[in-house]
């Protein structure tokens, strides 16, 4: 080896050196100190740590509210009341029921008023109450009296839209 190659090589970790000692190092330790000091008292604090359990109770309420005698009355009343005024058909019917998508799905009286409808458009709020999706899925393969009935569909996440004519192609159409 040269002396030249010697002295390359000496100034190349001089360089690299310096560049290490010129990192803020000290800066980026006391950041770090911080944020982690600011993260413990987040965690630590009686109103973070009281989310889960208001949560919780939350979701019972709406499972509560949801089960109720009077939400599950619901589909029976909406019949009758087609039935007193003569209604037998629905052109469009839009369900947000914040959870109660399987129990509608699941219930005969409730399953009749939807086969009465030409389109169907619901949330599925399977993050609120498992089993709505299978529900939904269990109520299209199964038709309505054993035919199938919704065969035109639209899903977007949690939204779908279901109807027995082909409004989702062509634009608006005769529903």
């Amino acid at each position: 080896m040269t002396q030249a190659e010697i002295t390359d090589v000496a100034s190349t970790a001089q360089d690299t050196l310096d560049r290490i000692d010129a990192l803020p190092i000290e800066e980026l330790m006391q950041s770090t100190t911080d944020f982690l000091n600011a993260s413990a008292v987040l965690i630590g604090s009686e109103a973070t740590q009281s989310v889960p359990g208001e949560v919780t109770a939350l979701l019972a309420e709406v499972r509560g509210v949801v089960g109720s005698d009077a939400v599950q009355a619901l589909p029976g009343q909406v019949g009758t009341l087609m039935a007193e005024r003569g209604h037998r058909h629905i052109d469009v019917l839009k369900l947000d029921i914040e959870g109660a998508e399987a129990t509608i799905l699941k219930d005969p009286s409730s399953r009749a008023v939807l086969c009465q409808a030409t389109c169907i458009f619901m949330e599925l709020h399977e993050r609120m109450v498992a089993g709505c999706r299978a529900a939904f899925d269990e109520f299209m393969a199964s038709g309505c009296g054993g035919k199938a009935k919704f065969w035109h569909s639209i899903y977007t996440g949690e939204y779908i839209g279901v109807c027995n004519k082909d409004v989702f192609r062509n634009g608006p159409a005769d529903i």
